[in-house]
């Protein structure tokens, strides 16, 4: 099952989701949506699960998909929106969640050194906490002056 805000049924009822503005051929929002739209994991995604050798990735089954969910990280007054949000289950019925951010023409964000900071060089301090909450939940060190871009965080 695929939700927005409603069931949907098609891949064309993900156009009320993301907008008119993103649904166009080579935008991300509507590949993403001819990719995704059976519920279950394109084959380039399940054969990088199944090439991973983590067990739990190599036998996932897509419970529902939810697009542009919100998922608040470390305040309730910004989330962040995923573009699928992925429910699936193990073999053994465990629950994983896989988040999909989706690319057609645009990179994965600025690197964190530049995200972080305000055109006059400052950094924010809202995003200095953001990172702090990822570094600590993903239990690895995210610095301010990282090159990773953040999107990929």
């Amino acid at each position: 099952m695929i939700y927005g805000y409603k069931q949907l049924k098609s891949s064309a009822d993900w156009k009320d989701i993301v907008g008119e503005a993103k649904w166009v051929p080579t935008r991300s929002a509507f590949e993403l949506a001819q990719y995704w739209y059976k519920g279950k994991f394109p084959h380039s995604v399940a054969t990088a699960f199944q090439r991973s050798g983590v067990k739990e990735l190599q036998e996932l089954d897509v419970a529902c998909l939810y697009i542009e969910h919100p998922t608040f990280l470390d305040t309730f007054l910004a989330p962040s929106c995923k573009d699928i949000m992925a429910h699936c289950r193990t073999r053994d019925k465990l629950t994983v969640v896989v988040g999909v951010e989706g690319k057609s023409t645009e990179t994965f964000d600025k690197p964190i050194r530049q995200w972080i900071s305000l055109p006059t060089g400052e950094p924010r301090v809202t995003r200095i906490r953001r990172l702090e909450h990822l570094s600590q939940m993903l239990a690895i060190p995210l610095t301010v002056d990282s090159s990773l871009r953040y999107q990929l965080v």
